[in-house]
């Protein structure tokens, strides 16, 4: 009877008067056995075992993307790209093209990196008369101790249709997932050795960090999925897309949201927030800013222990440093006013002016929209910006504020 142990220790306690900390410990088992997705405002929100599938397919209607298991030391190669060598391909040759997933962005597995021009989709191409993404390479898949040829037949309406045979054509089995019945979850999964679907993942909403096993290009920080120089595997934190920046400092620095370089790269935290020195300690001055999936809190991490594979034990300390929401109490002053808010996209900004002020907006991802200098009160216009949060910095003699402001379509 297998046991899990994933939750050792919460507690809460006051921290610089602002919000609750909340310190969290949490286990993924001996050898990384379990993958522990976590909710920044509700905990841990799924604990499915690490090593129980091969595929992940996409269940965005708008993609075709495939993910391998790294951390399950599942290989990918590309052997051909003449799908009527089919039977010809009987063994894995030196000159095969290993292929691995981008740990940057989950939209980019293993399947899918390597594309090429016109309406190639990696795996497939696009068929516009159709409009079903055709297969066009074969590939060779190390999973255990087995080896065997695949190849993705066919994308249509949310089912994919693979073929997988041993390398001497035996054992060929013709297979579809049908992605549909899952569109609230970011992948469905599948098990090459049981021949299983596997629904072990959380919704997609409700989950913002996931604590797991998987290979990484140590000597590059945004790695080439198709060149890593001294690829390893390592345990870590992969963010769900959420926004998020590394902040190199004193952990007790609170820093507000819009002064960090933040990225929606989902390897931001990663593994090397810890060092290896014969026994595990934490990395110094170094903290994390995260914003929810909802885009209405940011929190701060400051990693506190790990374990390493004889427990997987890891604990870390949350705070909320900021509500991006509170627009009654965080946007009216005496000084100025910005209304209304939320808007579609246009803003009226009410200051007095007695001198000129600098206005500089950004997205959430850092970016600058605006930047421009005003002396009395004016319209700011972006309607021509997607819909999400946007940070107003405005600046000038005794003024400096920053405001939230919300855009809905």
């Amino acid at each position: 009877m297998k046991t899990k142990i994933i939750l050792f220790l919460i507690c809460k306690f006051s921290f610089l008067s602002l919000n609750a900390q909340e310190f969290v410990g949490l286990s993924m088992g001996a050898s990384y056995a379990y993958d522990i997705y976590y909710s920044l405002t509700d905990g841990i929100t799924a604990t499915p075992e690490r090593t129980n599938w091969d595929l992940a397919f996409s269940t965005n209607p708008s993609d075709n993307n495939i993910r391998i298991n790294s951390g399950n030391a599942v290989r990918l190669y590309e052997v051909s790209n003449n799908i009527n060598e089919w039977e010809n391909i009987t063994s894995l040759n030196s000159d095969a093209l290993r292929l691995r997933n981008s740990n940057v962005d989950w939209s980019y597995g293993a399947f899918v990196v390597n594309t090429s021009d016109g309406l190639n989709y990696g795996w497939g191409d696009y068929n516009s008369e159709t409009n079903i993404i055709e297969g066009s390479r074969i590939y060779i898949i190390e999973y255990g101790s087995s080896i065997k040829k695949i190849i993705i037949n066919s994308l249509n309406l949310g089912i994919y249709n693979f073929t997988i045979a041993n390398l001497n054509g035996s054992g060929e089995q013709n297979i579809s997932v049908d992605t549909t019945p899952y569109s609230d979850k970011n992948f469905i999964y599948y098990s090459i050795e049981t021949n299983e679907i596997l629904d072990r993942e959380p919704n997609s909403s409700s989950w913002d960090l996931l604590f797991t096993k998987y290979e990484e290009d140590l000597n590059n920080e945004v790695a080439n999925p198709l060149n890593y120089s001294q690829p390893y595997f390592v345990a870590g934190v992969l963010t769900n897309g959420n926004i998020i920046a590394q902040y190199e400092g004193p952990s007790s620095d609170i820093i507000p949201f819009s002064e960090l370089d933040t990225t929606s790269n989902i390897n931001t935290i990663g593994w090397d927030w810890k060092e290896y020195t014969g026994t595990f300690s934490i990395v110094p001055n170094l903290s994390y800013y995260i914003a929810d999936q909802d885009q209405t809190s940011i929190h701060k991490i400051v990693f506190e222990s790990f374990s390493g594979q004889s427990s997987g034990n890891v604990s870390f300390n949350i705070l909320e440093t900021e509500q991006l929401l509170n627009y009654e109490n965080d946007f009216s002053t005496n000084e100025f006013k910005i209304y209304p808010n939320p808007s579609s996209g246009k803003f009226y900004l009410d200051f007095q002016p007695n001198s000129d002020v600098f206005v500089s907006i950004k997205n959430l991802s850092g970016q600058t929209i605006k930047h421009e200098k005003l002396n009395n009160s004016t319209l700011i216009d972006l309607s021509d910006q997607a819909q999400g949060f946007y940070i107003i910095h405005i600046t000038g003699t005794n003024i400096n504020k920053v405001k939230k402001v919300s855009i809905v379509k």
